[in-house]
């Protein structure tokens, strides 16, 4: 196994831009045989005072309609303090990290002893909403987060 971030953000979306646009992916990002994701990752030391972080590097970026709708995820990062778990990403044009997605980790089902991967439901949050045009509403539910850490429990 390969230590990844893996993602699908929404499969409505991605079947609209893949019907109608590009879907572009660099930087070590790759698409799984189910469409969605994989960014390369790596835990990340922090000092105390900041969120402890799982770095994900390469982007996938989306275009369509003549450029009218553009936009990338780049270098996801899952963040994690006493207030919560985030997805934050770098998108070309907004200068900062977007917190994009609330992360909530999912109970492993009962039948899975590997304790390698962790799933996280998502919900769309306020950056994340500005992001992709205000099209979708805040806290709107994507697809589950995943991640992959060679013999790391999570």
């Amino acid at each position: 196994m390969t230590n990844r971030i893996v993602w699908g953000v929404l499969p409505s979306f991605r079947a609209y831009v893949h019907s109608v646009g590009d879907v572009v992916l660099c930087g070590g990002a790759e698409r799984t045989a189910d469409g969605r994701y994989a960014f390369p990752a790596a835990a990340v030391d922090t000092s105390p005072a900041d969120p402890a972080r799982i770095a994900g590097s390469g982007a996938v970026a989306f275009e369509a309609h003549g450029g009218l709708l553009s936009f990338a995820l780049g270098e996801p990062w899952i963040e994690a303090d006493d207030h919560g778990i985030w997805l934050s990403v770098v998108s070309p044009g907004w200068g900062r990290r977007l917190h994009v997605a609330d992360l909530t980790r999912l109970p492993p089902a009962s039948d899975d002893s590997d304790d390698s991967h962790a799933v996280f439901a998502a919900t769309l949050a306020s950056e994340g909403v500005g992001l992709f045009g205000e099209v979708y509403p805040l806290g709107l539910p994507l697809e589950n987060l995943v991640i992959e850490m060679d013999g790391a429990a999570l």
